[in-house]
């Protein structure tokens, strides 16, 4: 891919020492026409009719020279950037290939690493058998988070009846409190019924 690139970029560069060879051109064409201009008027009509052809056709050639010469020398200057831009980009493909390499590895490794250190419980499990939704809602009211980005789809539409909570979170020991006595006499009862499993 390298080797493309440079090649690309030395012929290029060898159009633009062909294109500053352009000007030599253009002095000989303004030399043809210095000559055909100096030449005295013919006497024939014919050959007048010929001769002012010939001079037309000369500046012709000599403005559409000038003009190709001008575009040329516009896109040589593109032609050549781009070249060496696609040669630096090629050049550092290799670097970026290695560098991207290792982050793949290294986060392959840590997805490996954490499997192993939660390979003997499921928190999706935790959430949805052990812990209840109301803590995890008190808890998200008091420092701003919202509760449901713990849990999945399915989960959320199971404990949606948890938004209903007035449970409040008590900052000095973590426990949480109730509003009203009627969901604290709902809590003791889960307590003792999850004591009896």
């Amino acid at each position: 891919e390298i080797e493309k690139r440079e090649a690309a970029l030395q012929k290029v560069l060898e159009e633009q020492k062909k294109l500053a060879d352009a000007p030599r051109v253009i002095r000989e064409k303004e030399a043809a026409l210095a000559e055909l201009e100096s030449q005295s008027e013919p006497g024939s009509e014919k050959d007048k009719a010929k001769l002012d052809k010939q001079r037309a056709g000369a500046r012709k050639a000599l403005e559409k020279t000038k003009e190709d010469f001008e575009k040329k020398n516009e896109r040589m200057g593109e032609r050549i950037a781009k070249a060496r831009e696609t040669l630096e980009h090629a050049q550092a493909a290799p670097e970026r290939a290695q560098r991207e390499y290792k982050e793949r590895v290294e986060r392959a490794e840590l997805q490996l690493k954490l499997a192993k250190a939660t390979r003997d419980y499921n928190l999706g499990t935790s959430l949805k058998n052990y812990i209840d939704p109301r803590v995890y809602k008190a808890w998200g009211d008091y420092v701003g988070f919202d509760w449901k980005r713990l849990y999945t789809k399915q989960l959320q539409r199971k404990f949606a009846w948890a938004n209903q909570s007035r449970l409040r979170w008590n900052a000095p020991n973590g426990d949480y409190a109730t509003e009203a006595a009627e969901e604290d006499t709902d809590l003791d009862e889960e307590a003792s019924v999850d004591e009896t499993i």
